[in-house]
């Protein structure tokens, strides 16, 4: 069936041309597991130097640019971000880290090792966090209340004029301790494709970390945007793609005219790298007007 949308080479006057993405209610992986829910976003694809047309089986074909909205990171994506992605290398000084976030606050829970070597167990580890972000962009999560095998070691710090990262480093793309502050970048610190934008606002709730881009977004929406379909439901989760071309499922599609939506009234879960096989356990369905719809299958809590 999508023989039909597959043509010839790339237009190289669509090379640069950006694909719109519109998510509501939606959440995406971005690899390792790692993801974020987007309770709506308004976002570009666009192709990076040295490719024709954006390949949503190459993860470095394109990069993601959120031009509005808000986005959320759960308890749980938040560790699998750090766990999974930030802290996988073997010389680290923090473990199986457990985010519990609240309302302007976040506990933060897991292992640490003095130095990324000392002892050779990893020590129980706790902090509280409080949120800021800078004029550039960069999210400020600031430790207070830091325990080690519940011993309070904050104010033995002050006392002793030592910052934290004298004890324990993080230094990654996209996450580094200054003092007692993990700095975040959103540009860098994403698994999958180049992420290029910082928010203009995060806030800390019990249901996560709130991201948001551009002029934020409502926290509910009653109608779509402007470029989906009228007929599209907005009080069902959807994800919307529209632009020139993409590369899907090894078939070039274009226009790219994408609907992905889940079967009743289950939870949209979508890998959006490396999809084939999620795409293939599911059902697709082609209008006559191009439009392509994708019904994915289920993902397992690894994918």
């Amino acid at each position: 069936m999508l023989g039909l949308l597959a043509c010839g080479p790339a237009d190289p006057v669509l090379a640069a041309d950006v694909v719109a993405v519109d998510g509501h209610d939606a959440t995406i992986r971005l690899g390792h597991g790692v993801g974020m829910h987007l309770v709506d976003l308004d976002a570009r694809l666009t192709p990076r130097p040295g490719h024709d047309v954006i390949d949503l089986d190459a993860a470095n074909s394109f990069s993601i640019e959120a031009v509005a909205g808000c986005a959320l990171l759960s308890a749980d994506q938040l560790g699998r971000l750090f766990n999974r992605h930030v802290l996988a290398y073997p010389q680290r000084s923090l473990n199986d880290l457990v985010f519990s976030p609240g309302t302007d606050r976040m506990t933060i829970r897991g292992g640490m090792r003095l130095w990324h070597r000392l002892p050779s167990f990893w020590i129980p580890f706790q902090a509280e966090a409080a949120i800021a972000l800078t004029d550039d962009g960069l999210i400020r999560l600031a430790l207070h209340d830091t325990r080690a095998g519940g011993i309070p070691v904050a104010g033995l710090l002050d006392l002793i004029h030592t910052p934290l990262d004298r004890l324990i480093t993080l230094a990654r793309p996209g996450a580094r301790l200054v003092g007692d502050t993990i700095i975040i970048d959103t540009k860098a610190v994403l698994p999958g494709p180049s992420f290029v934008s910082r928010p203009t606002h995060v806030d800390l709730e019990p249901a996560g970390l709130r991201v948001c881009f551009g002029n934020g977004a409502p926290h509910t929406r009653t109608t779509t945007s402007d470029t989906v379909p009228p007929d599209v439901d907005p009080a069902r989760p959807y994800l919307w793609l529209d632009g020139p071309a993409v590369r899907a499922i090894g078939q070039r599609i274009a226009p790219a005219r994408i609907l992905v939506r889940t079967a009743g009234d289950t939870p949209l879960i979508f890998r959006l790298i490396d999809n084939r096989d999620q795409i293939a356990a599911g059902h697709l369905q082609l209008r006559t007007d191009g439009r392509l719809t994708i019904v994915p299958g289920p993902l397992s809590d690894d994918d």
